[in-house]
């Protein structure tokens, strides 16, 4: 029987694609991280970067 398997197929496979870990991490919610979210609407959502210079 002649297989070709990689190692980084049967990873993502097994684990999922780096993006859908992601999604799945950014579903993610916690009592401190709603507060975090409605403190940061109520100051008009996330601040700019600031200029660096």
């Amino acid at each position: 029987m002649d297989v070709d398997l990689s190692i980084p197929g049967l990873l993502s496979g097994i684990f999922g694609t780096k993006a859908y870990m992601a999604r799945r991490a950014g579903q993610a919610t916690s009592p401190a991280k709603a507060a975090a979210a409605r403190a940061n609407g109520a100051k008009g959502g996330r601040p700019r970067e600031s200029a660096r210079g």
